[in-house]
């Protein structure tokens, strides 16, 4: 710690004009504050994992999808793909026969770390059984997990989303 100054303190008789044999005598020591320094690995874009896997869902269709989320990031915009798998949907659904098939969709976004909130919109996707949608997911403090809604084809954000990292 650095020392800033010592201011010297005197007796109240002193400092009345009042005789005395009390000698001046020196205050304490003001200090800088320690401040701890951030870790390079602390940075608030360091935490948030670039891959994540999970499922969503549909909850008025009970449509269920897989997905395998990957990013890039450059500052706080994302762009990425999710590689979709559809797993399960109501008998006599449309979709019905097309249950294990994938597909991509393409992504780009914000990644907001005072909030930990990232927003994705899909630009465009490889497969029929897709449609672009958009995407608010919240970010565990750990960065393990997140949780969220999507759009969805009905323009409402009922559809859930949650994700937990993966391994690159």
């Amino acid at each position: 710690m650095k020392e800033l100054f010592a201011i010297p303190l005197f007796s109240a008789s002193v400092l009345l004009g009042c005789p005395s044999t009390t000698r001046p005598v020196t205050g304490p020591v003001v200090t800088e504050p320690t401040v701890a320094k951030p870790s390079p690995t602390a940075s608030p874009e360091a935490d948030l994992p670039l891959r994540y896997r999970g499922s969503w869902r549909d909850p008025v269709e009970q449509i269920v999808f897989a997905f395998d989320l990957r990013l890039e990031r450059v500052g706080n915009n994302l762009k990425g793909r999710i590689l979709w798998t559809l797993m399960a949907t109501p008998p006599g659904h449309a979709l019905a026969d097309r249950v294990n098939e994938v597909g991509t969709e393409h992504v780009v976004g914000t990644w907001d770390p005072s909030t930990r909130l990232v927003k994705l919109k899909g630009t465009h996707v490889d497969s029929t059984l897709l449609a672009t949608d958009e995407y608010k997911l919240t970010i565990a403090s750990d960065g393990a997990s997140f949780v969220g809604k999507t759009r969805g084809n009905q323009g409402t954000w009922n559809n859930d989303i949650d994700g937990e990292r993966a391994e690159n």
